[in-house]
């Protein structure tokens, strides 16, 4: 068996009524873990079925996220991250407190007591933490407690426990939990983009524009084209797409990008960066000078 196979799963979505709007129960191969994608109007229903698995774990302790869209920033979802040992009696107390959400996500383990209360707390923070730090949502969350302290046998048991989670969340196109752009831990020594042209890397690509007083970095992502944090935008730009807005620094008589932004084609960044139509396959530039047109050929 090579090690490409040794790394393959299966995930599967269950529809519990047959409707794929419905609610569904998802497990992936090799996992204990089992988790549900609940519609906000099919609640009732997933707490009426009486299946013995069901029911218990709707009983057991679960890291759950509560996904809607913002009300501000609306190219993002917004996200609750919770944990709790009684998913029914918690997300009660959530209807009635909190409108913005449309689905509620959650994750037990189907072997009784291999997840508890410990592990829950622990993950619930790690995710928080993801959430602050890679930006792809808004976060809910109000407050944040410390991290609790786990023994290394239930770390590593948490940690794994959350590395299924997240290949269960992009495998159904959620990736509030991973970086917009993963890149080797050496091509994120700085957002200084001086600094960044000497890296030698085939994937950025350069938009520069002295009159504008634009100096952006850019790459093409699963997501589409991303423009990376520390990216200098034309004060056209800013003033003409609200994309921008709450996502940039002014720092002497520059406009910086505060995080990294993903736009839907290179054309498209091109165009919001500097303020006047473009195409982006023409005006983004690798560090040879070269179009991405231009290295099509």
């Amino acid at each position: 068996m090579t090690e490409d196979a040794i790394q393959q799963k299966t995930v599967k979505l269950f529809l519990l009524d047959g409707n794929p709007k419905g609610v569904k129960t998802i497990k992936m191969s090799n996992w204990s873990g089992r988790g549900y994608i609940v519609p906000r109007f099919e609640l009732d229903k997933l707490f009426k079925i009486d299946e013995i698995e069901i029911q218990n774990n709707l009983k057991s302790p679960c890291l759950y996220f509560l996904i809607g869209q913002s009300e501000k920033e609306f190219d993002k979802q917004k996200i609750y991250i919770g944990q709790t040992e009684n998913i029914k009696n918690r997300i009660i107390s959530h209807e009635k407190q909190k409108d913005f959400w449309n689905y509620l996500l959650f994750f037990v383990s189907t072997d009784r007591g291999e997840l508890n209360g410990g592990h829950i707390k622990y993950l619930e923070i790690i995710c928080i933490d993801y959430v602050k730090q890679y930006k792809r949502c808004i976060l809910d969350n109000t407050q944040q407690g410390a991290r609790n302290v786990l023994s290394p046998e239930d770390k590593a048991f948490a940690i794994e426990f959350l590395l299924n989670i997240k290949t269960v969340l992009s495998s159904i196109g959620y990736r509030f939990l991973e970086p917009i752009v993963e890149i080797s831990e050496s091509q994120q020594l700085t957002n200084n983009l001086a600094i960044l042209d000497d890296i030698d890397n085939d994937m950025f690509f350069y938009l520069k524009n002295t009159n504008r007083n634009v100096n952006s970095r850019g790459m093409f992502t699963n997501d589409g084209f991303v423009v990376f944090t520390g990216s200098t935008i034309s004060k056209e730009g800013y003033e003409t797409n609200k994309i921008f807005m709450d996502k940039v620094n002014f720092i002497d008589n520059s406009i910086t990008t505060s995080e990294d932004i993903i736009f839907t084609s290179p054309s498209q960044a091109s165009t919001a960066i500097l303020g006047y139509p473009t195409n982006g396959r023409d005006y983004w530039k690798d560090k040879n000078n070269k179009s991405i047109n231009e290295k099509l050929i």
